[in-house]
């Protein structure tokens, strides 16, 4: 009788440890997860606050956002600075994309 319940008492006690060490696992995994996705994430914020930098200096002036011919040599500049970005696309307030890159091939 003893050692029955000493059995199921040391089975419990492993079967609590698992689960522990199993959501231990887990959470690390995505606390892990996320700080890589801010890493990335902080690459693109530089590159967007860069090119709006350029914008808004330029709308500054005067310049309305369709007037800007540089802006497109301005985005493929930055894309060829990071081989991570993808695609890059400027709009104005309705909506409508006036500048872009397109997105690369595989």
């Amino acid at each position: 009788m003893r050692g029955r319940l000493s059995l199921k008492i040391v089975l419990m006690l492993q079967l609590v440890f698992g689960a522990a060490l199993i959501l231990t696992a887990l959470l690390n995994y995505f606390k892990f997860e996320k700080a890589v996705t801010n890493v990335i994430a902080s690459r693109f914020v530089v590159t967007v606050n860069g090119l709006q930098g350029d914008v808004e200096n330029a709308m500054n002036l005067g310049l309305s956002l369709a007037e800007l011919r540089d802006l497109q040599q301005l985005i493929e500049r930055e894309e060829r600075s990071d081989d991570q970005i993808l695609a890059i696309e400027i709009a104005d307030t309705s909506g409508t994309i006036l500048f872009f890159l397109p997105i690369k091939p595989g």
